[in-house]
């Protein structure tokens, strides 16, 4: 008789999945076995930065700190060792800006999706979008939107020149 299906398992180790979501809110971050099955969580709340009306910003170095204190308590939590980790997935928040250096370190707090600073930029270049959109037959998005990647960079170039010089 042949020797029973499960034998060349012998020896074999279980390898796990990381997910991490950098939320809004907080970071989450999840360890899963190869069958999807959860093994432990945790999280990490942080604060947004509401400096005046319609500003939302974070800084990345307490996402960067929240991140590292959930991988850490997660492996902790379930006795994975790091080493069993086999992939990383990872999530972020929507649309923003991070501005870095030359040494790519955050030079100022993040400008978060939930920002409205650059409406006028945003509708600057809208106006623009739609000129060309017309003239190449071409709907585009909509208008009202500010929170756009592009929008708060041109809200920095124009208003907040501080940060911009040192921008890479």
């Amino acid at each position: 008789m042949s020797e029973p299906f499960f034998n060349w398992l012998e020896g074999w180790e279980m390898s796990y999945l990381m997910g991490i979501d950098l939320g809004t809110s907080s970071v989450k971050t999840v360890i899963m076995d190869e069958n999807g099955s959860i093994k432990g969580t945790a999280q990490q709340s942080y604060e947004i930065i509401i400096e005046k009306s319609g500003y939302a910003e974070q800084d990345p170095n307490v996402w960067w700190k929240a991140v590292v204190l959930t991988i850490k308590h997660v492996l902790n939590k379930t006795g994975i060792h790091s080493k069993k980790i086999k992939g990383i997935g990872f999530s972020g928040q929507m649309h923003g800006l991070v501005m870095i250096d030359r040494n790519l370190l955050p030079i100022r707090p993040a400008i978060i999706w939930s920002d409205q600073r650059s409406r006028k930029e945003v509708a600057e270049i809208y106006s623009l979008a739609i000129h060309v959109a017309q003239n190449q037959r071409y709907t585009t998005a909509d208008e009202n939107v500010c929170r756009t990647g592009i929008g708060y960079y041109g809200w920095e170039r124009k208003v907040d020149q501080l940060w911009c010089h040192r921008a890479h």
